[in-house]
């Protein structure tokens, strides 16, 4: 005991010299921090003299600590003329919409902005402007690109309004991967960035032209009911518009396939709760949905098509076996908008593994499976209900009733040949993943069938007969 008590005061003693260290660098006092590598500690630092603030009280909030009040994160002053906090990696290592962790220094009981002296690449230029830790294995050069971006307003004259690609996004309209018949977009009647640049109405216009080539005939709202709020906007420049449901979205509205999902306020729940309960409901009630009678296509949208969509659609794409660098890079191509509402991948990367309870998505094997499972095991979802989804999804039907002949895949699961048995003869054998792609098809001789080289999930095994005549039936690979 005495010991574990040791250790303790002496971990104690260490965090507190290294937090009431003198003697902080210029380069820590600009950016508002020191960064302890080898010990997983990083310090806030406001220097008075740097400020030129002298305060009677100095907090930190960031998207950590969900710009709380706590006491736990209140500076202590020093006499030598700043004030410092000491905290560990895993405490505030949560990004923002950067992708960092974001904070603002609370002073005598206001906000204060991020002055000049702090260089470029530790102040985030989007419309919340907060400062941002780097870690020394991050790319600075990026993220001073990406702030860049942030910060970019764009208008319609930055976009190609001939080609498919400006007008995504322009509209922030796209399918969405790995699903043939799930689109994601921003709202499409309710405004939110009428006063950043010129292109709010001709997005509205933009969604409802491709709502209606696509044939969008249920909705997955998950912000409330706006129905009865529709108000005008002015552009300037352009005048004054006036918000409408489109025709279309009327009669989804009419047909009673809109299915609203999440009150507005649902930003840190997907990010920073998305390993809690409601999470799971949420998806549960998005995939029964789906499952349901409502006819496809469907949309998925919030207010910009960004948090709740991006994370969600995040979600079922990983259920449908869509690859992370692809669902990253879907993720992220909402920014092109050029609202000022720039995300980093890094911020769902979060969403996920803590969903998960990983410490890394790029080190799973399998997404696919792995995403399912957790679904399935804390009893959201079930493997039929999954299937279901993907075959309602990219419009063809997951398996025949029964087959007219019995035919038997064994081992199944497998893991590198199965064995088939059929009542007839074969001619080829093809491996089908659950989108309706190919991934394998080999002439059969009467012998074991390899499928060694193909990555762990479920499958359709597909023989045909020298008649032309197909039999399926389900293979999990496993490995």
């Amino acid at each position: 005991m005495k010991t574990l008590i040791s250790i303790f005061v002496g971990l104690t003693i260490s965090c507190a010299l290294y937090a009431s260290a003198t003697n902080p660098t210029t380069q820590e006092k600009r950016i508002c921090y020191s960064i302890d590598a080898e010990n997983n500690y990083v310090t806030f630092i406001f220097d008075e003299a740097t400020w030129g603030r002298y305060p009677s009280s100095v907090y930190v909030r960031g998207s950590f600590n969900s710009w709380s009040s706590s006491e736990s994160f209140k500076l202590v002053k020093h006499s030598a003329g700043y004030w410092s906090l000491t905290k560990t990696f895993n405490e505030i290592k949560q990004p923002g919409n950067s992708g960092q962790p974001e904070f603002k220094f609370y002073v005598n009981g206001n906000y204060v902005d991020a002055p000049s002296f702090v260089p470029e690449g530790y102040v985030f230029k989007n419309a919340d402007r907060n400062q941002i830790i780097v870690f020394p294995t991050d790319d600075l050069a990026t993220i001073i690109a990406n702030s860049n971006k942030a910060n970019t307003i764009k208008y319609l004259s930055d976009f190609d309004l001939n080609t498919i690609e400006g007008k995504e996004a322009l509209s922030n309209f796209r399918k969405v991967p790995g699903a043939a018949r799930l689109y994601r977009s921003y709202h499409p009647f309710k405004t939110s960035k009428s006063s950043v640049g010129n292109t709010e109405a001709k997005r509205m216009e933009l969604i409802t032209e491709f709502a209606t080539a696509v044939g969008i005939k249920s909705d997955i709202c998950l912000s409330e009911n706006e129905t009865g709020n529709l108000t005008s906007y002015t552009i300037s420049g352009l005048g004054t518009f006036q918000e409408a449901i489109p025709a279309y979205y009327q009669t989804i509205i009419n047909n009673n396939n809109v299915f609203y999902v999440l009150p507005t306020s649902s930003y840190n729940a997907v990010y920073y709760r998305s390993n809690e309960a409601q999470f799971g409901i949420w998806v549960k009630d998005i995939v029964d949905f789906i499952i349901s009678d409502a006819p496809a296509p469907f949309l998925i949208h919030c207010r910009l098509g960004t948090d709740r969509t991006g994370v969600f659609s995040a979600v079922i794409e990983a259920l449908l076996g869509v690859s992370w660098n692809e669902i990253a890079a879907d993720f992220q191509r909402s920014t092109d908008m050029g609202v000022r509402e720039f995300r980093d991948y890094h911020l769902l990367q979060y969403s996920l593994e803590r969903m998960l309870a990983i410490d890394n998505i790029n080190n799973i094997t399998n997404l696919q499976a792995t995403v399912s499972e957790y679904f399935i095991n804390n009893g959201y979802l079930t493997q039929e209900k999954i299937e279901a989804m993907n075959a309602k999804l990219n419009g063809f039907t997951a398996l025949p009733e029964t087959n007219s002949k019995p035919l038997t895949i064994y081992p199944n699961p497998a893991n590198k040949y199965v064995k088939i048995t059929f009542d007839g003869n074969i001619s080829n054998v093809s491996i089908i993943q659950l989108d309706g792609k190919i991934v394998q098809q080999t002439e059969y001789n009467n012998e074991l069938v390899y499928i060694g080289n193909i990555n762990s999930g479920l499958y359709f095994i597909q023989i045909e007969t020298g008649n032309k005549s197909k039999y399926i039936e389900k293979l999990v690979i496993t490995r």
